[in-house]
């Protein structure tokens, strides 16, 4: 009994050291494993990122053929910046799987901040990327031109696009940041970065109460000139006082040009609360002359004179049609030449049937005849040129028919000579002189007062007597 007892006491170590060292080797061989298993998952991501990208947009152009134009310029414009997402995010599964926050003795929540660090600089790449995306995408479906001129109508069309992007843009890079990237910059300093968030956020609502109305009202205009096809570049408008042609069109403003050649930019919020006069090309400009004839005219020749001109307008419109149709293109019409102008002649004769010159003539007032008319031209000289030649034709007119203008007799009166001038005898100061009146006609004058005067005495005597 004494001997049997020291058996098992010495067996018992043997068994335990044995667990010990399987244990650790298989815990090792596991390590191991893990670490290769993450390394070999990390290489593939790498070298395979783009692969992998392509493949799947490849399987998307075959369930969708007629979307392979959009896939094309998706994957033309998007691919790489997607694939070093995929890169980072492949990048936090191998550590995941290699348990590196354990082989390293750092904490799991370092470790993730540092990823998440890394995963928000290729997705700013990636908004930003999406964001050209998304401008190609609406020009494409408007049909706008992106390579054209800066006269021409898209390209402010494109540009308000751009603009409103850059501005989403913007909105989402800061939102990408302020997720992504300041929490683990505060983790990896140790600094408590909500205080940043907190300013930030402070910061905006202040920028939104104060200047976000006036922004986002600019910005519902800019975009209201977008969709509407009548408020467009070369638009000859006449809106809040101002009249003009439309240069440009922005996402906050647009800029007109006046007819005086003065320049004048336009919040784009002013179109939610004024009106907008829009003209053709053609017909827009208005004149306006008022012949105020002598009051001693018959109504015969008033009549008469309104015909004449009528003639006169129509004849002067007959003129200008055919001096337009004479020129094709700024050249001189030739009868016979090599010059094929059966098209431009075309474009014009359909420019002539939808704007015809107007112009009407009516009485305002008594003895007052007024000319209204509409011109061709545009530039501020141009009409002021017109206007003159209309003129100097009335007027011809006027002396054809010997008509008078009311207030001519009056101002056709001859001055008094030098010797009805005198220097008054009081009040020396005035060193000018000054004219004499007519004592015969103030005499007359006088009595015609005392005349009067006495006429409603003998008015009021009788109605107090009544």
């Amino acid at each position: 009994m004494v001997n049997a007892d020291p058996v098992p006491i010495t067996a018992a170590p043997m068994t335990t050291t044995l667990s010990h060292a399987a244990s650790a080797s298989s815990s090792g061989n596991n390590d191991q494993w893990r670490i290769f298993v993450g390394l070999a998952l990390l290489a593939a991501a790498y070298i395979f990122r783009i692969e992998l990208v392509r493949f799947t947009l490849t399987l998307a152009k075959r369930s969708a053929p007629g979307l392979i134009v959009w896939i094309k310029q998706f994957e033309k414009i998007l691919m790489r910046p997607i694939s070093w997402v995929v890169f980072v995010l492949m990048v936090w599964l191998s550590t995941y799987v290699m348990q590196l926050s354990d082989l390293l003795g750092i904490k799991e929540d370092l470790l993730g901040s540092i990823i998440q660090l890394l995963l928000g600089i290729p997705l700013i790449w990636t908004v930003i990327c999406l964001c050209n995306y998304v401008t190609w995408g609406i020009i494409r479906v408007k049909g706008w031109n992106r390579a054209t001129s800066k006269d021409d109508d898209d390209y402010n069309r494109v540009m308000i696009i751009t603009e409103g992007i850059a501005v989403i843009r913007i909105l989402l890079i800061a939102t990408v940041v302020s997720t992504f990237m300041i929490g683990g910059i505060g983790e990896i300093t140790q600094f408590d970065s909500s205080q940043i968030s907190t300013v930030a956020i402070l910061v905006v609502e202040i920028v939104v109460v104060l200047g976000g109305h006036t922004w986002l009202k600019n910005t519902l205009g800019g975009l209201l000139a977008l969709f509407d096809e009548q408020v467009k570049s070369g638009s000859h408008v006449r809106f809040h006082g101002h009249e003009g042609v439309i240069e440009r069109l922005f996402l906050q403003c647009f800029s007109l040009r006046r007819y005086d050649k003065g320049l004048v930019y336009v919040p784009n919020g002013l179109l939610l609360e004024h009106s907008v006069e829009i003209n053709t090309k053609t017909i827009d400009r208005q004149s306006v002359i008022s012949i105020h004839v002598d009051h001693s005219t018959t109504s015969s020749t008033m009549r008469k004179l309104i015909q004449e001109l009528d003639n006169l307008l129509t004849r002067r419109v007959t003129e200008d049609t055919r001096k337009r149709r004479n020129t094709v293109l700024g050249l001189e019409r030739k009868t016979r030449g090599f010059m094929d102008a059966a098209e431009p002649l075309k474009a014009i004769a359909d420019q002539d049937e939808g704007s015809q010159v107007r112009f009407w003539i009516s009485i305002a007032a008594p003895y007052v005849i007024q000319v209204v008319y509409y011109t061709h031209e545009q530039h501020l000289r141009a009409v002021q040129v017109e206007k003159t030649e209309l003129i100097l034709r009335i007027t011809e007119l006027l002396a054809a028919e010997s008509i008078k203008l009311h207030g001519a007799q009056n101002e056709s009166r001859p001055l008094p000579s030098g010797d009805a001038l005198r220097t008054p005898r009081l009040h020396t100061r005035f060193v000018e002189p000054i004219l004499e009146f007519d004592e015969e006609r103030d005499i007359d004058a006088l009595q015609r007062a005392a005349s009067d005067s006495s006429v409603l005495r003998q008015r009021r005597s009788h109605i107090v007597s009544a």
